[in-house]
């Protein structure tokens, strides 16, 4: 759900902001903080990172401000 994040943080072009959200493991249900942090890199692009850089990914929204794209893992049906 980066939507959520990218939508409430508001970021510019080349702004970055760092958020902690919760994260649900599974399947022991265990509730840990996940730190992140979104950039923006262009008008419809992001790069996410999470838990300190270990995992990064570039998204990409729409004129909507919904993620129609997460790297290389899923994109929307059009």
């Amino acid at each position: 759900m980066n939507t959520l994040p990218i939508r409430r943080l508001g970021l510019k072009p080349g702004e970055s902001a760092s958020m902690t959200a919760v994260w649900i493991q599974f399947p022991s249900l265990t509730i840990a903080p996940l730190a992140q942090q979104y950039t923006r890199t262009d008008e419809y692009a992001y790069r996410y990172e999470s838990n300190y850089g270990a995992y990064q990914a570039d998204l990409e929204d729409d004129e909507h401000v919904l993620v129609s794209r997460y790297a290389d893992v899923w994109s929307r049906a059009r």
